[in-house]
């Protein structure tokens, strides 16, 4: 009993290193194309930052947290679909819901 329990620790850390090294790839990945958005640099890692706790948000609550305006949250989060950090959910123009789709995908 006691091998099947330690086997099972082993795969359990096997995978969780996966996860982390994928989690340190696509950090990579997304920080290389926010590169593109120049000025929004600063604000776009502050963003990223929060979308790593909070995956699956909206503007508002963006806004809040990063202490900025909806309307530059807005702009940024069009940079971030475009580039294809973002999905946006709802189909919405207004109250639209955002996914880091690529960083829930590495849970799954």
């Amino acid at each position: 009993m006691a091998k099947i329990f330690l086997e099972g620790i082993r795969v359990t850390a096997e995978s969780s290193i996966q996860t982390f090294k994928e989690i340190i790839a696509l950090r990579a990945s997304v920080e290389n194309k926010i590169i593109q958005l120049g000025k929004k640099q600063m604000l776009a890692k502050n963003v990223l930052q929060y979308l790593y706790s909070q995956p699956i948000t909206d503007m508002h609550s963006i806004a809040i947290a990063t202490n900025v305006s909806v309307t530059s949250i807005s702009r940024l989060l069009n940079d971030f679909i475009r580039l294809g950090i973002l999905v946006e959910l709802t189909g919405f123009k207004r109250n639209r819901i955002f996914a880091f789709e690529q960083y829930l995908k590495l849970f799954r």
